[in-house]
């Protein structure tokens, strides 16, 4: 079937990567893409149809996190995940998701996969961690998150927030040793880390 460039771009955009439907989105993609098709976008090229479906994917869940459509943002980057659970980017955006609708173990649970991976693209992670360990009363491993950003970015976008919560925190001292009590030594922390 041959359809106008026109109708192919706007297919593109709204049955791709507009559609959160895992299975519609790979029927379009399989009728508007050849085989040996090639993306081209600015963070990267592209090439075949799962690679397509896999970037359609995440792009719609980080623009439903972009506008604040949290639930949504959380299932269509679960579905990226269930497609490929090495996708990085997928975690990340269900655990500031499962944040933002105070799903904190949930939160932590997707942080730790994207921990799991080279994460120099997300230096944003030890940021997220460290406010999900602060809801939970985890000061001290907080604190680590904090000091771990500020050592691998201290330069970075969060960098004088992060001091500051830092030092208050860090100042504070009743709720580090409350913490602390609760997490005696850096091993058992790491343990309450890994639920």
């Amino acid at each position: 079937m041959s359809y106008s460039i026109s109708t192919l771009l706007t297919r593109n955009l709204q049955d791709v990567f507009g559609e959160s439907d895992p299975a519609r989105r790979r029927a379009a993609i399989d009728e508007i893409f050849t085989e040996d098709c090639v993306f081209y976008e600015p963070k990267g090229v592209y090439r075949g149809r799962d690679e397509i479906n896999r970037v359609a994917g995440v792009s719609l869940a980080a623009l439903q996190l972009k506008n604040q459509e949290y639930e949504d943002a959380v299932d269509t980057a679960g579905k990226a995940v269930e497609l490929d659970p090495a996708i990085g980017v997928a975690h990340y955006i269900q655990a500031v998701g499962n944040f933002n609708l105070n799903r904190l173990d949930a939160a932590e649970k997707s942080a730790r996969e994207v921990e799991k991976n080279p994460h120099q693209n997300f230096p944003q992670l030890h940021v997220l961690l460290a406010d999900i360990l602060l809801q939970n009363q985890e000061y001290a491993t907080a604190a680590g998150e904090m000091r771990t950003y500020l050592k691998e970015f201290p330069e970075g976008q969060f960098a004088g927030e992060v001091q500051k919560s830092w030092t208050r925190l860090k100042n504070s001292r009743p709720a580090l040793k409350a913490s602390q009590s609760r997490c005696p030594n850096r091993r058992s922390c790491l343990r309450l880390r890994k639920k």
